[in-house]
């Protein structure tokens, strides 16, 4: 079992409050990811990271942050993110490039479960589906 050795507080309230009464999901989502990826990546390993939809509840300001950074941490650690979002798989394409990674993208079908497919020619990006159609 998993220990947290962080926790945050507030300065000069009058009266003892939880976070998790004043910050929104999505804040307390962005505030424990950033503390878990600060923490990680102050340790030097090259263990390998899973996040399962890590920008739910995430507004697209936060969501094209997270997916920036994990795009940085991508380049010392394999990372691997399930998600059902087509802006965040949009947002991590855009930050790959930039950064000359090389990321490997894997569909699964609605239609046919367990079946791999690639990303239908209408939900790729507009350069990639016109060089799909040149070819």
């Amino acid at each position: 079992m998993g220990r947290v050795y962080h926790r945050i507080s507030l300065r000069n309230t009058v009266k003892e409050v939880k976070t998790s009464d004043i910050l929104s999901e999505g804040e307390f989502r962005i505030v424990s990811l950033a503390a878990f990826l600060a923490d990680s990546g102050g340790r030097g390993g090259r263990t390998p990271f899973i996040f399962d939809d890590p920008i739910s509840s995430l507004d697209h300001v936060y969501e094209e942050a997270t997916a920036r950074r994990l795009v940085e941490l991508s380049q010392t650690r394999q990372v691997v993110i399930f998600t059902h979002r087509l802006s965040l798989v949009g947002f991590l394409d855009k930050y790959a490039e930039k950064q000359g990674v090389n990321p490997s993208l894997i569909c699964l079908s609605r239609y046919q479960p367990g079946e791999v497919t690639d990303l239908s020619i209408d939900l790729k990006r507009t350069d990639k589906a016109a060089k799909l159609l040149e070819e």
